[in-house]
């Protein structure tokens, strides 16, 4: 009977920095088709800082990234960062690395969805930026990857991320997205065009991937020629990406909450009891921020006992989504205490046909608000809560239909927060429409 040799750790390292310095990408070649074998093959070979790529829907980043940090990773003493839009996102890419490099017995370190230290020296962290303030401060990477970039608010890059790339210790800076209209991330396309040293960009359409076939082809040709065709297919940067609200910094104005002694109050809540937030906000008339609550993982008599109080303090008519979760807390909310609270609360009701009441129809009164600079809030050097409001605003997406209407949706971070401003922007609009009749 053959006895199967036992391969050493050593050996098996060995073995893999062997066949990566005779073909550059045969450890991973085999996972990759064409085009992205041909973008690898370009990274790798290129000299510049900034290696910017920019494909439609299901060209295949997600399996490309991984391959290409794997290579960075098997050099020694380097610091990765990986950055995505959400947690969830980076959990996924932490895991897919953690099952490569435990395979061969190569990890001595590790923090789950976090960090992992391998036997080289090389240290890769996972971050996401829902919340970009954290990010602040740090500056020893040598090569960062910044997943579903063109989701990055343009202040998120503006004031935190873009100095992460600065430092002299930063070798490589990967810059993988779809686009999402003209924001940062094109005017770093714009660069790339002028600067040919510093900068490399690669781009592909969907179609371009020899995985996307039958039923997700005909998905596409059915959209053909829209705004979201020419964005999420074909990769091109148009002026209107899908980003609904247009005027998100007039927000911030307030350097503190506003007055209700005087002013009439109206509320809004989005609710949510296990991953989502649940979020109250309220307005004065003149639509300045009154108050502002967000939090998550407690019961349904908790929530309801929170509303009440916001209730009872400002003495608020206060909109709430008549969905699943809405429901439950409505009923409680009129029974409680024998009724006391029945006359303050207006139940919303989304409707899925998309017609009057719906949750598109209060989207829109709050895009017509922003335009017009009406809803003022906290300045975010007053509130560390505003830099997660942003983030939603900036975060939120139109797209439009095959029929030709607008659905208005979260694009992979929380949207309880514009909901909740939504309903009490929506709340302001109606009673003091009444009053002035």
């Amino acid at each position: 009977m053959k006895v199967k040799k036992k391969v050493s750790l050593k050996d098996k390292i060995k073995s893999i920095g062997v066949k990566m310095k005779k073909t550059h990408l045969t450890l991973y070649s085999s996972f990759l088709h064409s085009k992205q074998h041909e973008f690898a093959v370009d990274f790798q070979k290129s000299k510049a800082k900034f290696r910017i790529l920019n494909t439609g829907r299901q060209f295949g980043k997600t399996v490309l990234i991984p391959e290409m940090m794997k290579e960075k990773a098997m050099k020694n003493n380097k610091f990765l960062a990986y950055i995505s839009h959400t947690f969830s996102f980076s959990l996924e890419m932490y895991n897919k690395l953690y099952n490569v490099f435990n395979a061969i017995g190569y990890i001595i370190g590790k923090r789950k969805g976090k960090y992992l230290i391998l036997k080289n020296g090389t240290r890769i962290n996972f971050y996401s930026y829902d919340k970009y303030d954290n990010l602040r401060g740090l500056n020893e990477f040598t090569h960062i990857f910044l997943d579903e970039a063109a989701k990055l608010p343009n202040v998120g890059w503006e004031e935190v991320v873009s100095f992460l790339c600065n430092p002299e210790c930063v070798e490589e800076v990967y810059l993988i997205s779809t686009p999402r209209g003209k924001n940062w991330f094109y005017q770093m396309y714009l660069k790339a065009l002028a600067d040919q040293t510093n900068y490399i960009y690669r781009t592909a359409t969907s179609y371009d991937s020899p995985f996307v076939t039958g039923l997700a082809k005909e998905g596409y040709d059915a959209i053909k020629g829209s705004i979201r065709w020419l964005q999420e297919v074909m990769a091109e940067f148009i002026d209107n990406g899908g980003e609904v609200f247009k005027n998100i910094n007039s927000l911030f104005k307030l350097d503190k909450n506003a007055n209700f002694i005087q002013e009439r109050c109206y509320g809004g809540v989005d609710i949510a009891l296990v991953n989502d937030f649940t979020v109250i906000t309220v307005l004065n008339e003149k639509k300045e921020l009154v108050f502002y609550q967000r939090f998550n993982r407690i019961d349904y008599d908790e929530i309801v006992e929170a509303i009440a109080k916001v209730i009872l303090r400002f003495k608020c008519k206060i909109g709430i989504e008549k969905n699943n979760q809405g429901i439950k807390v409505i009923e409680k909310l009129n029974n409680y205490k024998g009724g006391i609270l029945k006359r303050y609360i207006f139940e919303f009701q989304t409707w899925q046909n998309q017609v009057a009441g719906s949750k598109n129809i209060l989207i829109q009164d709050l895009v017509d608000a922003l335009e017009n600079g009406q809803i003022k809030l906290l300045k975010k050097d007053k509130s560390k809560e505003m830099w997660q409001v942003e983030h939603e605003f900036s975060s939120y997406e139109g797209k439009e239909s095959r029929f030709g209407n607008m659905i208005y949706g979260k694009a992979g971070v929380h949207d309880d927060t514009v909901i909740s401003i939504g309903l009490a922007n929506h709340m302001v609009n109606q009673y003091e429409r009444a009053y002035k009749i």
